[in-house]
């Protein structure tokens, strides 16, 4: 595991997505209160080349709401989420059931428009 190291909180760069998708209110609140009581005591995660943050937002924000001037941080290349990007569709194969040839398929047809025309004439009678 990696050794945690002290820095200032206001030297620490924030990723535009973190900043854009704030945690919820109570998310924040619950790490205020993991800070108060001593029970949170894991350190952000940095990168140790550009100080940008890398994980752990809520803790950071709960580190700054109680006017701390320095956190823990651990160094991590985690990369950033980034805005709008989709994993693509996972694509799956046809089951057996759903296979029908071009003439199955016209033969059902076939069978609707024959239930169809017969239901029109009973109720025009």
């Amino acid at each position: 595991m990696a050794v945690a190291t002290i820095l200032k909180i206001y030297d620490i760069k924030i990723p535009e997505v973190f900043e854009q998708r704030p945690p919820r209110k109570e998310k924040i609140e619950l790490a205020i209160q993991r800070q108060q009581s001593g029970t949170e005591d894991s350190p952000v995660v940095v990168h140790p080349e550009t100080l940008m943050l890398v994980d752990s937002y809520t803790r950071y924000l709960a580190s700054k709401e109680l006017g701390k001037e320095s956190i823990p941080v651990r160094y991590g290349t985690k990369p950033v989420p980034t805005r709008n990007k989709r994993k693509p569709p996972i694509k799956r194969k046809p089951s057996m059931k759903s296979k029908s040839t071009s003439k199955e398929l016209k033969q059902q047809q076939k069978k609707i428009a024959i239930h169809l025309k017969r239901d029109c004439q009973r109720r025009s009678i």
